[in-house]
Parts: structure tokens; sequence; C-alpha cells
């Protein structure tokens, strides 16, 4: 960069718009010491940028070991969302294992509301979380809705990560909040349970709440539950 065919090495000043200074710093120590103390999850996906960047694989490496050693529900859905963009598997794994044994923690904390859409839909799709009952579920993706200002008419949501700047092809389905509600086992809940429930959402439509009212109700329902919701009976604890 400095001494090659390069722009900057004409330059007096190069400017470095993807790096804070403290995370600049610690690169830069890291060039003349091999050594860099991180404190943070952010720091570290910082550094990891840093690292692919100006090809220090071995600082890309320890970004990599603080993050999966440092996750918890705070952190948790940035660090999978990190994880997914790099087709990190490992790591992925890391923090679905984390959220699905301390779900309930994670759901409460504002992290969630914050995430992106694609990263509850995996969550809601485990065979196993740590909950109650799947109202935790309901009530959190009600929240979560209401935080992004769902459309629940158009079956979209607007949050921070809209696609609204992204030109998206007829044959490609963005995510919604319906395909989150569909991971609900909303047959779960008991006849007594499920009607103040029902009465109280807006994640349904009138037909949908019919539907999954009559199958609770019973095994035989001559109306099958709406298409694509799943069908288990059997809590995830």
């Amino acid at each position: 960069m400095f001494n090659g065919k390069f722009t900057e090495s004409n330059d007096a000043l190069i400017p470095i718009p993807d790096l804070n200074l403290p995370e600049f710093e610690k690169t830069l120590r890291f060039i003349y010491t091999d050594e860099c103390i991180i404190a943070s999850v952010d720091e570290a996906i910082s550094l990891f940028y840093a690292s692919k960047k100006y090809m220090l694989d071995k600082l890309g490496k320890q970004s990599i070991t603080f993050i999966t050693c440092c996750i918890n529900p705070e952190n948790v859905l940035k660090a999978y969302e990190f994880a997914t963009f790099n087709e990190d598997t490992e790591l992925m794994a890391s923090c679905i294992k984390l959220m699905a044994a301390r779900t309930k923690e994670y759901i409460q904390t504002k992290s969630f509301v914050n995430s992106d859409l694609n990263s509850v839909i995996a969550l809601f799709g485990q065979k196993n979380l740590a909950i109650d009952s799947e109202l935790d579920l309901v009530r959190a993706l009600e929240k979560y809705a209401a935080y992004n200002k769902c459309d629940f008419r158009t079956d979209a949501v607007d949050t921070k990560k809209s696609t609204q700047d992204v030109d998206v092809t007829p044959s490609e389905k963005l995510p919604t909040i319906h395909d989150a509600v569909k991971h609900i086992r909303w047959l779960t809940f008991l006849p007594s349970e499920i009607a103040p429930v029902l009465s109280e959402t807006k994640l349904l439509t009138e037909q949908e709440k019919l539907d999954i009212l009559l199958n609770v109700c019973s095994k035989n329902a001559k109306r099958a539950i709406p298409a694509g919701f799943d069908t288990a009976r059997e809590s995830r604890d």
C-alpha cells in the first residue's frame, strides 16, 4: 500500500473509514508485536474484518476464538449474524446451542428485538428451546413485531436492516414475520389456554385462529392446521 503502485503511496494522509481508532491502534500494535488484547465481541468483529483487509490470519483466528468463548444472551445474535455472513458453521452452531439453552434469557434482551429476522426464524425453528411454554415465543414475537413495526396486512417487517435499498427479483422471497409465526407450536396449548391467546394476538389472521382453535380442541378436526405451520403437539423443553 505504501511502497507499491497504489494511490496511497503518494498521499500524506490515508483515510481508513472502516476502522475506529481503538481497533486501528490494536491492529497496528498486532502488526508490530504479534499481540492483541481484545475487549469485546464488537471489537473482535471489527478486528476480524481488519485481519481480512490486511491479511493478518493470526489476528483473524484470535478474533474468532474470542467471539466463540465470549458469546452470551446479550451478544449471541450479533455473533450469529457475523457467523452467518462469514459462513462460519462452527460458530453458528455454538450460537444456536446457546440460544436454545438460554432461550428465555435471550428473548428478553434488547438485542432480540434488534436482531435480523432470519436469526429469529432460525431460533424459532429449533427442536429444543429453554422456555416454559410456546406462550413465551408468542409474546417475544409480538414484542419483536411491535418494535419493528410489522405490517401484518402485507406480511412484511420494517427493520433497521430493511431491504428498501435492495433490488429483489420476483423469484426471491424475503423473510417475513409470518415465517417465524409458523414455527410456533400452537398445538401444544391446552384448549383452556389457547382462546385468550388467539383473541389477543395480531400475529395470525382470523382464519388461521379458527383453524388452530379447532385443531387444538380436537385431533380429528375437519379443518387442517394452516399450511406450513408446525404440527407438533409435544413441548420442546
